[in-house]
């Protein structure tokens, strides 16, 4: 914790002018949120729990002007049952580990992020198995690669933006008797390309099949994709570490299984691949969930198929991009065994603390993350 505070000083002295203003914007934003934060969910948590509005308002100060996070993350991380202020800051805002990180990625000259088609290239030259892709839209124009699957009846296909985060701009269309259908909405595929190109001329889109779940998580499912967010880092001494792994549940009319669009997301035994109590989003503040809300399967206990695979794939891909020190790892369970869908660059700590219930400067990932800001600002370049 010395480390952090050290950080933080040094981080106001020595940072890039545009970091110490966001810096700022994001402290004002907090301050700005707070009213908003309050009207979403302090009915909600009254009616669970019997908190009280004033005793409320005082955590969202706390929270906000002693702890450093969003008013929001009061009611997201529950410190209505964390009375202990050291446990409370221990917790990190989404906000500032995506700014450190980003920072780190950036001095190791790494990319910040990987958009969706250089993944795929990555999987593809290290033979990491990955979802295909069936075709590109780019500036209007497509490159098919596999019309084969395109036009087959029945074939349900996940048009997603190349540099799209956490579920948005993704469609879900499903090919029938010639044309393309999503919502009420039907296009033959004349019409269904030029929807895409016109999409793609703000970025890329690009073309993948619908993946089929292994059979062990049907209960844990609307029928979308779950995937578990599995996380490695390289530490200081260069070997390859895991922490925190968590299974991310679609539910209700979710496509997507991301966290952020109030999904349910429930910790994983890093050593034996079973799920733990799981949570969701109702009005801004989390709930345990004991069963699957769409089909009464309960969550906890349940054994994750293929564990082990999983850890060895993650681990090898971390290998494969040892530039990349803090890796978050979206993986598929099929029957066939585990597939990688992303990777991303921060890890998701919001459902990460949420789901292990503490804050993650708890995690084994924080002191290497501690020594490696010190490195960063006291130098220019890496040791």
């Amino acid at each position: 914790m010395e480390e952090t505070r050290w950080a933080e000083k040094t981080f106001r002295k020595k940072a890039p002018l545009r970091q110490i203003v966001l810096s700022r914007y994001f402290w004002l934003t907090n301050i700005l949120e707070i009213p908003s934060a309050f009207f979403r969910s302090a009915q909600q948590l009254r009616a669970e729990t019997r908190v009280s509005l004033a005793h409320q308002i005082l955590g969202l100060l706390q929270t906000t002007f002693l702890c450093g996070l969003r008013a929001r993350e009061y009611y997201l991380f529950r410190f209505d049952q964390i009375t202990d202020s050291k446990l409370r800051r221990k917790f990190l805002s989404q906000r500032k580990c995506f700014q450190w990180l980003g920072l780190l990625n950036i001095w190791l000259r790494n990319e910040a992020c990987w958009n969706k088609l250089a993944f795929h290239s990555f999987c593809t030259k290290y033979r990491l198995p990955t979802p295909p892709i069936l075709a590109i839209y780019e500036d209007g124009i497509k490159k098919s690669l596999d019309d084969a699957y395109l036009n087959r009846d029945d074939a349900v296909i996940f048009c997603k933006p190349d540099d799209g985060s956490c579920g948005i701009g993704i469609e879900s269309w499903r090919h029938a008797n010639g044309s393309f259908h999503r919502q009420g909405k039907s296009l033959c595929p004349s019409e269904f390309d030029s929807y895409l190109g016109k999409k793609s001329l703000a970025t890329p889109y690009l073309l993948q099949p619908r993946i089929e779940n292994h059979p062990g998580l049907a209960g844990l499912s609307n029928g979308s994709l779950p995937t578990v967010r599995f996380n490695t880092y390289i530490d200081t001494d260069g070997c390859i570490e895991e922490f925190w792994p968590v299974f991310r549940m679609p539910c209700r009319e979710s496509i997507v299984d991301n966290f952020q669009a109030d999904n349910i997301v429930a910790p994983v035994d890093l050593q034996t691949g079973r799920l733990g109590k799981a949570v969701m989003r109702k009005n801004g503040v989390i709930l345990e969930t004991v069963v699957h809300p769409d089909t009464g399967s309960i969550i906890n206990g349940t054994q994750l198929p293929f564990w082990d695979e999983v850890r060895a794939l993650c681990r090898q891909a971390q290998k494969c991009c040892e530039q990349e020190r803090f890796v978050g790892w979206d993986v598929a369970l099929t029957i066939d065994g585990p597939i990688l869908i992303e990777a991303n660059p921060s890890f998701g700590i919001e459902s990460l603390q949420v789901a292990h219930r503490q804050g993650i400067k708890s995690a084994p990932v924080f002191p290497t993350l501690e020594k490696l800001m010190r490195t960063m600002l006291e130098d220019s370049q890496p040791t």
